[in-house]
């Protein structure tokens, strides 16, 4: 089968919604929804997640049981397929790259000499350049997951990250933050919290609260893809934004907020909606000062965000 950019991505980000390592096996089930190659699977999967409920360990245990593991012979095989595949991925994208970094050079040469170029020219440019960086973009990725296929997994240990969302734990971004104060460039904390999660949980029960912070930091991977996100406490999530202007990161902050406050979210039994649900955030630039001061000022805004009504930021 061949494998476009568009479905390598849309794979890499269906394991990402659903906070699966991406792992030979589940990039393997994640290529077959993604791409419709069986259609039984494509829908028990919709049905499954239907309200932005996750997959859970068992249940990803169970397609692949069904659908995609006829035997171990054939699994090892699809393993190496899914290895093959990558590396050509990997280097299809390198390939672009150099085009598209060549490209983009001979134009500003040709401008350059030419002194001007038609209006219609400055959309092209900008399309090269979403090109260049989305290629670039999924360069990263498949070279993350070719690393995950070799068993070369550079991530932080698995008792690191909190069992429930797959984020780094507190203990676990002690190293992350220990590099804010030593490397000596400013950086922007965002401090994320649900609105009004117990009456969820006691409406509905906690196992709804969980799935309802899943969905919290499924969306913020969503706008933040390649920040670290950490699972602070309860439902209070933090990212941190290194190189990027204030105003930048509360833009993407507030795209969050709006995309989580539009989610349906349903029960998994009745398909019953479970309301809106919105979150709050904090927002802080810290600079050669204790990590815990910034997070205690990020913690007092996302508060007052909250209580302000909520779904929306401060700072």
């Amino acid at each position: 089968m061949a494998i476009t950019f568009e479905q390598a991505r849309k794979s890499l980000d269906f394991l990402e919604l659903q906070q699966l390592e991406p792992t030979v096996v589940n990039y393997d089930l994640a290529l077959t929804y993604v791409t419709r190659a069986l259609p039984e699977l494509s829908r028990e999967i919709d049905t499954r997640t239907d309200g932005g409920v996750r997959l859970s360990r068992k249940e990803v245990d169970s397609l692949v049981g069904r659908f995609l593991s006829n035997s171990n012979s054939d699994l090892g095989a699809r393993e190496k397929v899914i290895a093959q595949q990558t590396q050509q991925l990997g280097v299809l994208t390198s390939e672009a790259h150099l085009v598209t970094s060549g490209l983009e050079r001979d134009v500003a040469n040709v401008v350059t000499q030419a002194g001007e170029w038609p209006a219609a020219s400055g959309e092209f440019v900008t399309r090269l350049s979403e090109a260049e960086r989305e290629l670039a973009e999924l360069r990263f990725n498949l070279a993350k997951l070719q690393e995950r296929v070799d068993g070369k997994d550079g991530d932080p240990p698995s008792n690191s990250r909190d069992v429930l969302t797959r984020s780094l734990d507190r203990d676990g971004s002690q190293d992350l933050l220990r590099r804010l104060t030593t490397d000596g460039r400013s950086y922007v904390i965002i401090m994320f919290g649900l609105d009004d999660i117990e009456e969820f949980n006691e409406k509905f029960g906690r196992s709804v609260g969980d799935n309802i912070i899943n969905a919290l930091a499924a969306t913020l991977r969503e706008h933040f893809q390649e920040q670290e996100l950490v699972r602070w406490s309860g439902n209070q999530f933090i990212t941190i934004l290194k190189d990027t202007a204030i105003m930048q990161a509360r833009v993407i902050a507030e795209e969050a907020l709006l995309a989580m406050s539009q989610r349906r979210l349903r029960l998994r039994d009745t398909g019953e909606w479970v309301g809106v649900v919105t979150a709050s955030a904090g927002i802080v630039v810290g600079q050669h000062e204790l990590t815990t001061d910034v997070l205690e000022r990020a913690r007092a805004n996302l508060l007052s965000a909250s209580e302000a009504g909520g779904n929306q930021i401060k700072g």
